[in-house]
């Protein structure tokens, strides 16, 4: 289908956006290729219009990307953590919250340590414009990891949205622009039919 497909002669802007378009992202952006009208506007519109930005940062000293969340209106900072199962929270983040927290197993780390899990269901989660309602989360504890330090100040680290929750949801990781982008379209019962 795309080999028959002939393109006008590019600018770098254009081919720039093409290549660095996440690749899910990339089918709403076809129609413009195929109209010969890609520009870097006009496929950032593209996106724009078929998803939420959740902006990602950094930390100092750090290659992780990042996003604010909040889990019961507790502030947090999430790894976006494409090697990990799924969404997990720092277990230190229940008490205050008010989440009772169930045993429910055990797991490994990158680092190879074995950690106790627990589930807790949790009324809100937020993270940008994803709002995430009356679900189950697991829970370990992160106390060993420590802060992050964003804009020279020590912010929580809150856990890690893993594979799980971005491939339900069907983010994507934007690098080049700092930001996690999030389809508006509901993703088969997953977690995106919770994407405002």
């Amino acid at each position: 289908m795309f080999a028959a497909m002939s393109l006008p002669p590019c600018s770098a802007t254009t081919m720039h956006m093409i290549i660095s378009c996440p690749v899910a992202l990339l089918l709403s952006c076809l129609p413009l290729v195929a109209q010969h009208q890609v520009t870097a506007s006009s496929a950032e519109d593209a996106i724009a219009s078929h998803t939420v930005t959740i902006p990602t940062r950094i930390p100092s000293g750090s290659d992780l990307y990042c996003v604010e969340a909040t889990i019961e209106g507790k502030t947090a900072w999430m790894v976006v953590d494409s090697g990990a199962d799924g969404l997990i929270a720092d277990e230190r983040l229940a008490e205050p919250a008010g989440i009772k927290l169930v045993k429910s197993g055990q797991a490994s780390g990158a680092d190879g340590k074995v950690l106790t899990t627990f589930t807790g269901r949790v009324k809100e989660f937020v993270a940008g414009p994803a709002v995430i309602r009356n679900q189950d989360l697991f829970f370990v504890n992160l106390s060993n990891l420590g802060p992050f330090m964003i804009d020279g100040e020590e912010k929580p680290r809150g856990g890690q949205l893993g594979a799980g929750f971005l491939s339900s949801s069907g983010a994507v990781l934007d690098y080049n622009k700092n930001r996690l982008l999030v389809p508006k379209v509901k993703i088969n019962g997953g977690i995106a039919d919770a994407v405002m």
